[in-house]
């Protein structure tokens, strides 16, 4: 698969964000379907990514969006301080085979690069 574009989320992109990670949770329990599906999650992905608290990228190829990254910023003494963590990952199933990922994992070490 070609032409996959990488794009940084927006507040305004909070249901796409949601959307993918109900998908993410769904394949990760698919038991608790029913309970991720009363989650308030585009009420929390608005917030978070309205707040700057959370960044995330969005794969886009065409009109499809096929995966999701999600990141935030931690700290600890033994990392030396300030560093980057991966809270959600996630492509759909179709795309996986396509180099999503890693698109996806490239533009966050870039952010993380820009934060310094």
């Amino acid at each position: 698969m070609q032409n996959i574009e990488i794009i940084e989320a927006s507040d305004n992109d909070f249901s796409v964000v949601s959307a993918l990670v109900k998908d993410l949770l769904v394949e990760l329990e698919p038991n608790n379907k029913a309970e991720i599906e009363d989650m308030p999650l585009d009420q929390i992905a608005h917030r978070l990514l309205s707040s700057s608290k959370i960044w995330a990228f969005l794969a886009k190829r065409d009109d499809t969006i096929p995966g999701v990254i999600t990141l935030h910023e931690c700290a600890a003494i033994y990392a030396g301080g300030v560093f980057g963590e991966i809270s959600e990952l996630y492509v759909k199933p179709h795309y996986r085979s396509a180099n999503v990922g890693d698109l996806l994992l490239r533009s966050a070490m870039e952010k993380g690069r820009e934060l310094g």
